[in-house]
């Protein structure tokens, strides 16, 4: 069994809804902290368009682009169908900021039972029942807390070092696993299995 594990969710992301009762399922066979994801690959990379005039590879690019694009699609399809979330619902922006600041709060002061409860309320509430996830009345009612404060930059700061850039994250014993693909491998690795690791 794991003695260090972290859990960095991302709760507005579909992918990471989709994966939400198998990954907290989890909670109860190890001691894990959950902290909110603060960073994506995009926003990472922070890099500016390259001009297409002068690159011998533009169309190259093109077409990769083109091809993300359709499995991102074709994924974004999926998992509407696999939650069984309206598109509407699917498809609407939501910011998170105030969830997240929830979250890394109750990280550190709340139970861990409190924090996996919130997680699930939060998503659930978001994704299936059509809440606002940034409504600060309904986020209090659901976690308890008023005014929580400002994430540090720390917190970005850690998670770019690492690479750790898709939800739900996960680092066990210092080895990251990145998405809900990997859920088969954390489970194998939280339980203490002792059969041959799935690939």
């Amino acid at each position: 069994m794991s003695s260090a594990v972290t859990c960095f969710l991302d709760l507005t992301d579909l992918s990471t809804y989709a994966a939400l009762e198998p990954m907290l399922l989890l909670s109860s066979s190890d001691a894990i902290t959950y902290l909110p994801l603060m960073v994506s690959l995009n926003s990472a990379s922070g890099r500016k368009p390259v001009s297409q005039a002068n690159d011998p590879l533009a169309a190259y690019k093109a077409r990769r682009q083109s091809a993300r694009d359709s499995f991102a699609l074709a994924e974004h399809h999926r998992l509407v169908a696999l939650t069984r979330v309206s598109a509407n619902s699917a498809d609407r922006h939501r910011d998170g900021d105030l969830a997240h600041r929830i979250l890394y709060h109750m990280s550190s002061r709340a139970a861990p039972v409190e924090v996996v409860t919130f997680i699930w309320n939060v998503m659930t509430g978001t994704f299936r029942d059509g809440m606002e996830m940034d409504d600060p009345d309904w986020l209090r009612a659901i976690s308890g807390i008023a005014d929580p404060p400002e994430i540090p930059d720390a917190l970005t700061d850690h998670q770019m070092e690492q690479g750790i850039f898709k939800s739900p994250g996960w680092v066990i014993d210092g080895e990251r696993y990145l998405g809900r693909e990997h859920l088969p491998m954390v489970r194998h690795l939280l339980t203490g299995s002792v059969d041959i690791a799935p690939v």
